[in-house]
Formats: C-alpha cells, structure tokens, sequence
C-alpha cells in the first residue's frame, strides 16, 4: 500500500489539515457508529469535500461505470457548481450500492441514522471518536480528504488527475502537499537509479 512506502506524511506550513495514516483513519471510522462511519468511509475513498458527497443524489451514483458525479461549490460568483466525476474503486462501488439500495434516483446518497441527508452540524458527530482514536484534537472530517489525496499522491497518481478527481487546482495541492511531493519525487528518483545500476 501507499502507507507501506516510508513516506513521511507531513503538513506543510500552508495546509491547515492534519495527514492521517491508514491504522489512524481505520480506528476512527471503525469506532463510530454504522451510518456516521459508512458516510466517513464514503469521504476517504472519493476524495470529496463533505459537504459535496452530503448533497450527492442516488442519480449521482453509476455501479456500472463505477463512478460518482460530484458537484465543486466553489465555483465563481453567478456561475454554476462544476461537476466532476470521481474514479470509484470497487470497494468503494459495493459500498455506495448498499447505501442506496431500494432507493429512488432524486433521494440523498448517503444519509443519517434517522433518514435525513448529512449537514456541517450532524457531521460533526465523528468529533467525539477523535479521542477515542487517539487523534490530534483538531482533527476533522475534512481530514479524511487530506488522507485520500496523500495516498493518492504517494501511490504515484499524478497531480492533475488527483485536481481533477478532487476539484481543486494543481497549483493548490503542490501548495498544500509540496513536501509530501518532493518525498514522491525523491523515491522515485532512487528507484530510477537502482533500476539504471541494475541494467
């Protein structure tokens, strides 16, 4: 795995995020209960921002083709949300079908123990498993993105695939992950050498 490279995780000055390894962000999730941790599961596999996978539709979701249709809020004043498709793995597809099984097209993806879609407020439920993990306090679940574009990053998916997958900019993740990259680079450079000496 990703996790298994020796590569050091660490913030950069820029980012605010805490950057969580798989025994951390297993122990989290697995602590909480069942709907709370299918939606955190649901956060770590695509990458998403929460309040985007929160508004997801079971029309947004395609087993077949094994991809979500996501919907980036950060576009510009007046101008539409982008939408983007998000890569599912399979793991991830059996996941979100059982989450929307028996479920018409227009109903929230993912919702809470009570039926009701996720929001900022009801989210923020996985705070009280933050100690129970033995996280850093400020953790949060938009940590869970900074996990998954770490792995990403450290499996050797390139930058602008991870943008676009995320919906963010190239320019953000080397600001927010710049020495996560320079790990990559590194270790992908000895592996280069080795292979050259081995010829």
């Amino acid at each position: 795995t990703a996790w298994s490279s020796r590569i050091e995780f660490r913030a950069t000055d820029a980012s605010r995020g805490n950057y969580l390894s798989a025994p951390q962000t297993d122990a989290w999730i697995d602590a909480m209960p069942e709907k709370l941790a299918l939606f955190m599961r649901a956060l770590l596999m695509t990458g998403a921002r929460p309040g985007e996978l929160a508004k997801a539709t079971v029309g947004d979701f395609e087993p077949v083709a094994k991809c979500l249709w996501l919907y980036t809020g950060k576009g510009k004043e007046n101008q539409a949300p982008k939408r983007r498709q998000v890569i599912l793995l399979d793991d991830a597809v059996e996941l979100l079908k059982a989450a929307s099984r028996g479920r018409i097209a227009n109903a929230r993806l993912l919702v809470d123990e009570f039926g009701q879609p996720w929001s900022k407020e009801t989210w923020k439920a996985c705070k009280p498993f933050v100690a129970v993990a033995g996280l850093p306090p400020q953790t949060t679940a938009y940590d869970l993105r900074h996990a998954a574009i770490s792995r990403w990053l450290a499996g050797g998916i390139n930058t602008n695939t991870i943008a676009n997958l995320t919906g963010t900019s190239v320019e953000m993740i080397q600001k927010n992950y710049g020495h996560l990259l320079e790990s990559v680079t590194r270790k992908a450079l000895m592996t280069a050498a080795k292979n050259v000496e081995g010829a």
